[in-house]
């Protein structure tokens, strides 16, 4: 009989653990629902600000040539391309006036870790030149090599002019 008792209080036990258990995981899954909800929310606000704006924001490979990673609605357009799909297909030396200027940039801005309002001498996809004002800022890869470049591109032809 004192061994039924002992093993009752055994699985009485057991069970207030289990119970708080339960009650545990489910205000962890709560905390987890709520932190998922407000990381949906501001990446909603975050990629609504940076389509919405009018500069350009791009994410680039480095490299002489380079290629789009990332860009909002406000480059393709200042660049003349009819969606960024279409955009991105397109590598970045393609957007100098004089490509040899890429890898001059690239240097540059691997050198001194980022570029604040670099004036460039671009081109639209139909050819058009316009000058452009960047700020741009490197991240580096474990081995100090361009993992990628962010930046933010402003047309001031007009003001140039």
């Amino acid at each position: 009989m004192k061994g039924d008792i002992k093993g009752r209080e055994n699985t009485l036990d057991e069970l207030k653990r289990a119970r708080r258990r339960i009650a545990e995981l489910e205000l962890l899954e709560k905390r987890h629902k709520k932190i998922e909800k407000e990381l949906r929310e501001s990446e909603e606000e975050y990629r609504t600000r940076v389509e919405n704006i009018s500069l350009g924001v791009y994410r680039n490979t480095g490299g002489p040539n380079g290629r789009f990673l990332q860009a909002n609605p406000a480059i393709a357009k200042m660049f003349g391309y009819d969606s960024v799909k279409e955009f991105m297909k397109i590598r970045v030396s393609k957007l100098y006036q004089n490509p040899k200027e890429r890898k001059l940039f690239v240097e540059e801005v691997l050198r001194r870790g980022s570029l604040k309002d670099k004036e460039l001498r671009l081109k639209k996809k139909d050819g058009t030149p316009i000058v452009c004002s960047g700020t741009s800022k490197v991240q580096f890869d474990k081995d100090g090599g361009i993992k990628w470049i962010d930046g933010v591109i402003e047309d001031i032809t007009d003001r140039k002019r």
